[in-house]
């Protein structure tokens, strides 16, 4: 492993430096905007079902002492009309009577009645497929392409599905379209909660992060007074899909994250978007963010930059072997001969191209990282009960609220949850303890269902009961659920945020899906009773989970193990232990060597008095000699497994993490530390050196010198 001197790039302070006081103007624009587009989509559009698809409450079939033609569902589905033969044997249309208490809904038009009441539940089925499907695709785009790209596409492309679903003239092609408006609903929400903290530094982080929930829940409690006021669920839709208009002006407001172009280590791209930001906000970028000038020219250095990861996923390897002589590719041609696409997506589905200190992961590399699968696990099951309790219905709505009465007063108690959390975000008050208070909560609401179902006698005092229990759990479920998406989306990489928060939010999908009274409804005693184990045994298992609030956003799973929590300690100081052993087992054969192959190359950077040109711009690394060593020796014990690096001090950049992690005393030797100490002192020395870029700079011969130190 590289160890060099380092140059930062502290996001904390660039993000900062874009605007003075505690806010920047164009940044609340930005967020304003955002918002309001995001509001909208899952504020209105996403929640039209529950009006849209209301069943009228006397229906009339009037099918006795007839003979009814023959006529397929897929037939009556696509438009037909149930029909009948006459005394005189012709086909007349079967009259279906029915009131318009709610007014003219998706079901009466389409006449989804009678014999057909089955079919009710399907929209709410093939919105909830697309949710979690676009929750896990467009996530991983969002993460791979771009969040603004993702996002915009998103929000216009559910408006025009919308307008679609209008023009639609039978049941069929309304489910068509709703599949697609949950797909990209659900890709909203797996992109939108990264792109708004990847704006605001660790200070503003938690109250932009859970600030657009009262906005949301201001839109939600409109929506049922335009349900009660439109008697036509089409003036209804073309009323709450009309404002995505207005979100246009996003193109011209929103720019790409810049976590996101340093996880593509685009530091050029990033210095661009902080100095328009700064700019629009009246500020000289550059007089408070020092460095912006070297980073600036990164990618224009004078050094030859290539990109290694073709090299190490064997592609182009004639290319490159003629262009960098010095690095030794024989193995990787040896491979390459037996190669093919499939085997290569074979081989990064058993994780032979995932290092820790990557900046770039494939979609479950997290799976290689054990501190990091038992978050995901702790985290999946967080959602899932998330899902399940938030769908329950244990109360039965009463004869004194309609459905548009008793929806906003759900609603509201949403809004005071949202409203609470807020005030929590602002006293600083940390994720875990704030989830584990709602989870605990809602084991005791679901506690009190299971007792209530037991009792068949329910009086008047027990119905007031469960309705107290029924919003309390409202509220928690709501107020659990706003930290858990915050900590959710703070707990993975870049380039996994909107992949890991996306399949987090379909477990909460099929958690609902399960218990919705309008889907399975699996809410008897036995399934109550399940669901009451599960939300206290992840509500507990909370607490396992790194406090996250303090620590800036990772971009890399190693600064993710590096989280001081119980877990990550034993299973860092596992890996401390085998690492030892498995060098002593290696240096007692006298096979072990500092450079194995082109795929974990560990070289040490020694210049004196010299300056590079490096990917942060003219840096000068004075180094000792003896304390190159010292670091290089270090380097060897390799606690983490095989890193990507390279003979370069081209593309570094500072894990601006260490800071707030470890503190070391590097006047200490690391033989007098046991190994946790050991661990800890190493990951505040590391500097994260990505499988990216390799220079022509160093020859062979330099090489060789290196690795013989």
């Amino acid at each position: 492993m590289a160890v060099v001197n380092k140059r930062i790039f502290d996001t904390d302070n660039a993000l900062k430096g874009s605007f003075n006081g505690l806010f920047g103007k164009w940044q609340i624009l930005t967020y304003a905007s955002f918002v309001f587009a995001y509001a909208i989509i899952v504020g209105w559009i996403d929640r039209l079902h529950d009006y849209t698809l209301l069943e009228p409450s006397l229906i009339d079939c009037k099918s006795d002492n007839v003979t009814l033609v023959n006529i397929s569902t897929i037939q009556r589905l696509s438009g037909r009309k149930i029909s009948y033969y006459n005394e005189s044997n012709f086909s007349v249309e079967l009259p279906i009577t029915y009131n318009l208490t709610y007014g003219e809904t998706v079901i009466s038009e389409f006449q989804v009645l009678c014999d057909l009441a089955a079919f009710v539940k399907v929209p709410r089925f093939s919105g909830y497929l697309g949710f979690i499907l676009g929750s896990i695709l467009l996530g991983y785009a969002s993460d791979r392409g771009g969040r603004k790209m993702i996002i915009l596409a998103c929000i216009w492309t559910t408006g025009i599905m919308s307008i679609f679903q209008l023009v639609g003239h039978d049941f069929i092609s309304y489910l068509f379209f709703q599949f697609f408006i949950g797909l990209f609903i659900g890709g909203i929400q797996a992109s939108f909660l990264p792109a708004i903290i990847e704006m605001f530094p660790i200070n503003f982080r938690s109250f932009y992060g859970v600030f657009f929930h009262t906005i949301v829940c201001i839109f939600q409690l409109i929506l049922p007074l335009l349900a009660k006021s439109f008697k036509s669920w089409k003036l209804l839709q073309i009323f709450v899909t009309a404002p995505i208009l207005l979100t246009a002006i996003l193109q011209w407001f929103v720019y790409e994250s810049i976590f996101w172009y340093l996880a593509h280590k685009e530091y050029d791209k990033a210095i661009r978007v902080l100095t328009k930001l700064a700019k629009r906000n009246g500020i000289l970028f550059e007089s408070k963010f020092k460095q912006a000038k070297d980073f600036l020219h990164a990618k224009h250095s004078k050094a030859t930059q290539v990109d290694i990861l073709p090299l190490l996923r064997l592609q182009d390897l004639d290319v490159l072997g003629k262009k960098y002589p010095q690095v030794d590719m024989a193995e990787l041609q040896k491979q390459k001969s037996n190669s093919s696409k499939l085997r290569r997506f074979l081989n990064s589905l058993k994780g032979a191209s995932y290092r820790s200190t990557n900046t770039i992961y494939r979609p479950f590399d997290f799976i290689y990282s054990p501190t990091l699968f038992v978050y995901v696990l702790i985290l999946l099951g967080l959602w899932f009960t998330n899902g399940v309790t938030d769908s329950i219905e244990s109360v039965k709505k009463t004869d004194n609220l309609d459905i548009y009465s008793h929806n906003s007063l759900s609603i509201l108690t949403l809004m005071i949850a949202s409203i609470s959390a807020v005030g929590c975000a602002l006293l600083k008050f940390g994720r875990r303890w704030m989830i584990f208070l709602a989870y605990l909560v809602i084991e005791v609401c679901l506690l009190g269902f299971l007792i209530a179902s037991l009792n068949e006698n329910k009086d008047q005092e027990t119905l007031v009961t469960l309705n107290v229990l029924y919003y309390l759990c409202k509220y928690s479920v709501q107020f659990g659920y706003i930290f858990l998406m915050l900590i959710t989306a703070e707990l993975f990489p870049t380039s996994l945020r909107c992949t890991g928060l996306g399949l987090c939010f379909a477990l909460k999908m099929i958690g609902s899906y399960i218990a919705s009274p309008y889907l399975l409804n699996y809410t008897s005693t036995k399934a109550q009773m399940v669901y009451c184990l599960l939300t206290l045994f992840f509500g507990a298992m909370t607490l396992f989970l790194p406090e996250t609030k303090t620590f800036p956003l990772p971009r890399s799973i190693l600064q993710i193990e590096a989280m001081p929590t119980t877990i990550g300690k034993k299973l860092r100081s596992h890996k401390v232990k085998f690492a030892c052993e498995r060098r002593q087992t290696l240096e007692n054969r006298k096979q072990y060597t500092p450079v194995a192959d082109a795929n974990r190359l560990v070289t040490n950077v020694s210049v004196n008095n010299s300056t590079h040109l490096t990917d942060a711009g003219n840096m000068s690394l004075n180094q000792n000699s003896n304390y190159s060593k010292h670091l290089i020796n270090e380097s060897n014990d390799e606690p983490h497994g095989v890193y990507d690096t390279v003979n370069s001090v081209h593309d570094i950049e500072q894990d601006d993490h260490n800071k707030y992690y470890y503190n070391h005393n590097e006047s200490k030797k690391s033989s007098q530390l046991d190994q946790n100490t050991f661990m800890d002192r190493k990951l505040g020395k590391i500097v994260e050196v990505p499988s990216k870029n390799i220079t022509r700079n160093n020859s062979s011969s330099d090489l060789q010198e290196q690795s013989k130190v």
